[in-house]
């Protein structure tokens, strides 16, 4: 029973580790005493070691000693020796195979984030880094062990040291990794904890100078910037300065030049590094602050630089902190990470989708290509090229490529908001992701849409249609099949925003509404928005009566549906264009039934102001219209019929009134009389 047991234990350690071997391959820590636990316990034997000691990196070392684990079937051991060598943040990470529990608290492997900061920053890390103060707390706290210790100390130089400790750094539990955060800021590097902590970018700006004995001078720069950046001791004067640039200034060393590091932990300070370095305001703010280090050494700045490559790492960095909203609290103390699309990338999505919008739309004027240029989202040599298009389009054309191929349309967007073209970014931002709400409620919107009285003729002056496309869309036979083909059109090109635009420029604001809120009804709406199935209903129910009872030609009915914003021009002109009565009133039905609630209400206000109350009442309370046939025989019956109708109609419809008839009609709910056959 024993042995069952001990056999399905590491059958599971053997799946959980064949699961996590990339992982373990990359966090693990088998140059300090791994290997040689493992020999103690007899897991591995002594040439096995001796391979291991052997392999150059560590990612090498760690593949070998997880093939010789699965090859002599002790998977469990290998669980035993990482708890034994300071690793349980490993152990927990296999066991819960990779799913993080709050029971581990910090006991856990650096978070994605974590792995990205130190990524991004990692070569400005070993030069900054000021390890005098900070080994001997991180040895106290147990951040690192005796041999970690005497590896690093054994290392040559500053920077081999750093290099050495970034690299502990990455197998650390996230524990060790926020104490050694503290521990940085107890040894006054508080700049380079904040990188750690939230993110950010190190920046260095190299420094060209000139002045006699140079090496000598810029050895002693690096000296007296090192006591005023990480000592209390405190030059009045330089920090003036060093606040006169409104950044953080963290690190200084000697290179080909002085190299001064720059922490930025938004976007918005590397755009004022920029701008302080084009302007010459750092290299003239430097130039003092050497002089006032080092004085009569007549030191000039002759530049004050950053490199290309720099330049683009960092936008990379800050974009991606951006991205990831830093700000938010992650899930799980930060252990699991949300992968949003890099913005840029969506960007890219909508200008594809909508080019021809956007070219034939935006106006690339002087303000909006300055802007750009003032931003460092285009070059000077760029925006020569740019303004000397002459075409509208291609110069608009031209503008987006070369955003586009440098990662920089969210500058463009920006720049748009601040101008007068908000419309647009309110259009690709806003009018993007109409796919779902159009699925969902796709058989509403093709039953209840009209696309005669302005929609059409808008997309296409948008350029949300071809005239091709227009023309087939026109080819429609009835208003649904119209509304069908218009959907499948914009569906085709990723342009139902566009529709919506559309709408609301055709005073269909009540379909907009119920497609923003998902069909649920809100106060704030009132009166725009669609019929309800009450009203609808009531249409659909009296709809043949309706058509016969509604008589458009001879009230003025038009008129006052005009007036009170009923129906629009196009409307008026296309019922008065039917040739019969029978049609009109079926034109104003279709449209009624397509409206929004306050036309349907404005609609009974007009019937009561036309003498059609009982029309009106219809409407109203959701009554039905009963036609009830009478058969006349007597002579000249045609003759006879008409007149009846005629009178009857006097009598209904005007103040003109018969006293004995008015009483025989008060018996009845008598609507209207027509004659059929």
């Amino acid at each position: 029973m024993i042995e069952c047991l001990e056999t399905q234990r590491e059958t599971d350690y053997l799946l959980l580790l064949e699961s996590q071997r990339d992982k373990l391959i990359e966090t693990m820590e088998s140059e300090f005493g791994l290997p040689e636990k493992l020999l103690k316990m007899r897991t591995l034997s002594h040439r096995q070691v001796e391979k291991i000691r052997y392999a150059v990196t560590r990612e090498e070392k760690n593949e070998l000693i997880l093939d010789f684990i699965m090859e002599n079937g002790k998977h469990q051991d290998l669980i035993k020796a990482l708890s034994e060598s300071f690793q349980t943040h490993l152990v927990n990470y296999i066991n819960s195979n990779g799913v993080y529990r709050s029971e581990y608290g910090l006991d856990w492997p650096l978070s994605e984030r974590e792995h990205e900061i130190l990524n991004d920053n990692e070569e400005q890390l070993t030069d900054v880094l000021d390890t005098c103060e900070l080994f001997p707390k991180l040895y106290s706290k147990q951040v690192i062990n005796a041999k970690q210790r005497n590896f690093i100390h054994s290392r040559t130089s500053d920077q081999a040291q750093n290099e050495a400790l970034l690299g502990m750094i990455r197998r650390l539990s996230r524990a060790s990794y926020l104490t050694l955060i503290e521990c940085l800021k107890e040894s006054h590097q508080t700049h380079i904890a904040d990188i750690l902590e939230n993110g950010g970018a190190l920046v260095p700006v190299h420094a060209t100078l000139e002045c006699e004995n140079l090496d000598e001078v810029e050895t002693r720069i690096v000296n007296q910037m090192a006591d005023v950046l990480m000592t209390n001791a405190s030059i009045e004067q330089a920090d003036r300065l060093l606040a006169a640039l409104q950044l953080k200034v963290i690190g200084i060393r000697r290179g080909k030049s002085i190299v001064i590091y720059i922490s930025c932990n938004k976007e918005e300070e590397f755009v004022h590094l920029r701008k302080i370095i084009d302007n010459l305001e750092m290299r003239n703010i430097l130039e003092q602050l050497f002089n006032l280090l080092i004085p009569n050494a007549k030191i000039q700045v002759l530049s004050a630089i950053i490199l290309s490559r720099d330049i683009e790492k960092a936008k990379k960095t800050l974009k991606e902190i951006k991205r990831k909203n830093v700000n938010t609290k992650d899930k799980d103390q930060g252990l699991e990470y949300e992968e949003d699309k890099d913005p840029e990338e969506g960007w890219k999505m909508i200008f594809n989708r909508h080019h021809d919008f956007i070219i034939n739309r935006m106006s690339p004027d002087f303000n909006l290509i300055n802007k750009l240029y003032s931003n460092f989202a285009i070059t000077e040599e760029e925006k020569y090229k740019i303004n000397a298009e002459n075409d509208v389009q291609k110069r608009n054309g031209n503008l987006i490529k070369c955003l586009e191929r440098k990662l920089e349309l969210g500058k463009l967007i920006q720049v748009l908001r601040e101008s007068d073209q908000k419309h647009l970014v309110k259009y690709l931002v806003q009018y993007d992701s109409w796919n779902v709400p159009f699925d969902l409620h796709h058989d509403f919107i093709v039953d209840r849409m009209s696309p005669d009285f302005g929609l059409i003729d808008t997309l296409y002056s948008n350029y949300a249609i071809t005239e091709d496309e227009k023309e087939e869309i026109k080819g429609g036979k009835r208003v649904f099949q119209r509304n069908e083909i218009l959907i499948k059109c914009l569906e085709r090109k990723h342009d139902l925003g566009m529709l919506i635009e559309a709408l609301q420029e055709s005073d269909q604001n009540h379909l907009v509404n119920y497609l923003e809120n998902n069909g649920n009804y809100s106060e704030e709406f009132g009166g725009e928005w669609p019929l309800t199935e009450k009203e609808f209903s009531t249409i659909r129910i009296n709809y043949e009566s309706l058509i016969d009872l509604i008589d458009v030609s001879d009230l003025g009915l038009l008129d006052h549906l005009y007036s009170m914003r009923v129906i629009n021009k196009r409307q008026r002109q296309f019922i008065s264009s039917k040739s019969t009565s029978y049609e009109k009133s079926e034109a104003l039905l279709e449209i009624l039934r397509r409206g929004s609630l306050r036309s349907y209400w404005q609609t009974i206000r007009c019937l009561h102001q036309s003498n059609l109350s009982h029309v009106a009442e219809i409407l109203e309370t959701g009554g039905v219209a009963l036609p009830v046939h009478v058969s006349l025989e007597g002579e000249n019956s045609d003759e006879v019929e008409t007149q009846i109708v005629n009178k009857m109609a006097d009598l209904l419809k005007t103040d003109a009134s018969i006293y004995q008839s008015d009483r025989l009609l008060a018996q009845l709910k008598l609507i209207t009389a027509k004659r059929g056959n």
